[in-house]
């Protein structure tokens, strides 16, 4: 007997688990270009912030003024 339309035949299809948690989210650091990515990305950022936190406080050093 065939089945009625609109109704999937066979086995019901399985849902993936969802991945998540600390072990699936630095898995893709074992690839060592995206190691590198990451760690380059980090230097570059902390240079920003030191310098967005460094120039203000130079700049009012020098001047003496908060403007």
């Amino acid at each position: 007997m065939p089945a009625p339309p609109g109704k999937p035949r066979g086995r019901p299809l399985r849902r993936p688990r969802p991945r998540h948690g600390l072990r699936h989210s630095v898995r893709a650091l074992r690839h060592r270009d995206f190691a590198l990515f990451r760690v380059a990305a980090l230097v570059t950022d902390s240079g920003s912030w030191f310098q967005n936190l460094a120039a203000p406080y130079v700049l009012h050093e020098s001047t003496g003024s908060a403007a």
